[in-house]
């Protein structure tokens, strides 16, 4: 996870969207909602298509199957999770990590 930790403020840097490739293996989370209750989980998918307009197609295990989702929406499968960045923080000083 170095590669996502700033040198300088020891924060979290964002992946590029823009990096995500065919065939890379990337991070989707998803919600169901039941009740009084919403469930979020994160899903490992596989990009199968860039669609344009910002949009990749992704193919997850099982019941998840296709699904076209933004480029924004998704990171890749080695990256913290959005709630780590929550924790610790996004880097805004602009250190190289």
């Amino acid at each position: 996870m170095s590669q996502y930790r700033c040198d300088k403020c020891d924060k979290l840097i964002k992946p590029d969207p823009a990096a995500i490739k065919v065939g890379d293996k990337v991070s989707v989370t998803t919600s169901r909602s039941t009740g009084r209750s919403t469930r979020l989980k994160a899903v490992d998918v596989r990009v199968i298509e860039d669609i344009g307009g910002g949009e990749i197609l992704v193919k997850g295990p099982g019941r998840f199957g296709h699904k076209v989702v933004k480029r924004d929406a998704v990171s890749p499968a080695d990256a913290p999770t959005s709630l780590s960045y929550a924790f610790i923080g996004v880097c805004e000083c602009g250190g190289a990590a």
